[in-house]
């Protein structure tokens, strides 16, 4: 048990050098390229699904990618897949991790799976939450991996401070079977004996922990609801999505028309500002989460109150309403 970041800062530290590669499916979750540069100076590599429907890689994308990385000197010796997903809030299906989790095995990649959100499910969802270490057993048990590499190469992190809510403990884990990553990072970042012992009576009240993650996943579900039908009722785009606490916003038709070739991570930028500054909502852009397209921010519905969620999606759907009436009166005043 580590304080939650140092899990994959350790992580980096054991597996990679400097400028080694790790392999990340975009959008993803900005702090990453921290835990990777900061001290291990490991190179992200944002992988861009070309399915912009579902934003699943395939392992294709994935040989594309750790290709054109080599080419340019990042050896990429992991493969970070977060699941359930950060910012999109989805969930990947058992044949996408199954099919990733092989061909990174078999490139001899570590993999290692963020499951931080795994409690944080509420909605309806073609895709049930499967854990990577379910699929590597699955990927044992049909032959497609073995017993030793799943050992040595599949870890899963996780931590108290999404699920539970427990952010200021600093508590995270690594679960691994590769006993060379159990003794090296057993040894830095242990939690402190009070913060385990406190953890450890309230996870052994099974009533309690039933009680609050089902709570939990009620109340996300009904933000998420409320959310999204305000976000519908003003014809603001959204994925939908069905677990943590994310909502990825399209807002490419508030950038400029007039931008060429086409719209800029700059003009971006100064929207996020203006929404910012207008409405006083803040939300992550997109480039901050490695995504190739400009237009599109993740916005956390889970940290306010119903009532506080609805003002901010009000001053959102008004600020979109003044954008639209001014691109219009610009357009008729240019064909005047």
């Amino acid at each position: 048990m580590f304080s939650a970041h140092r899990v994959l800062d350790l992580f980096f530290f054991a597996t990679c050098d400097a400028g080694d590669g790790c392999l990340i499916p975009a959008p993803y979750f900005p702090a990453f390229d921290n835990d990777m540069a900061i001290r291990n100076g490991v190179e992200p590599i944002p992988v861009q699904p070309a399915d912009t429907q579902t934003y699943i890689p395939t392992a294709t994308e994935m040989e594309a990618a750790a290709v054109a990385a080599e080419i340019k000197g990042a050896k990429p010796r992991v493969l970070l897949v977060t699941n359930p997903g950060n910012p999109l809030g989805t969930l990947y299906p058992e044949s996408t991790l199954k099919e990733l989790l092989v061909w990174a095995v078999n490139r001899g990649l570590h993999v290692l799976c963020d499951e931080i959100y795994a409690n944080s499910k509420f909605g309806t969802s073609a895709n049930e939450f499967i854990s990577m270490e379910k699929v590597a057993s699955i990927a044992v048990a049909e032959n497609l991996l073995s017993q030793k590499s799943v050992a040595e190469r599949v870890h899963t992190a996780y931590g108290m401070s999404k699920d539970f809510g427990m952010s200021g403990f600093r508590v995270g884990c690594l679960h691994t079977r590769n006993k060379d990553m159990q003794k090296n990072m057993g040894m830095f970042a242990a939690v402190s004996n009070d913060t385990q012992h406190a953890l450890s009576i309230m996870l052994e009240d099974e009533e309690f922990v039933d009680f609050y993650v089902a709570e939990n996943n009620r109340r996300l579900k009904k933000s998420y609801e409320l959310f999204t039908s305000l976000l519908t009722a003003e014809k603001v785009n959204y994925m939908p999505a069905c677990a943590a606490m994310f909502c990825w916003l399209d807002l490419r038709t508030l950038l400029p028309e007039n931008v060429s070739p086409q719209p800029t991570f700059e003009a971006e930028d100064r929207l996020w500002k203006e929404i910012r500054d207008e409405c006083r909502v803040i939300l992550t852009p997109g480039k901050a989460c490695h995504y190739a397209e400009p237009g599109f921010f993740r916005a956390c519905y889970a940290s306010m109150p119903p009532e506080h969620l609805k003002v901010a999606t009000q001053r959102l759907a008004a600020f979109a309403e003044r954008k639209r009436r001014k691109r219009k009166a610009d357009s008729l005043a240019v064909s005047d």
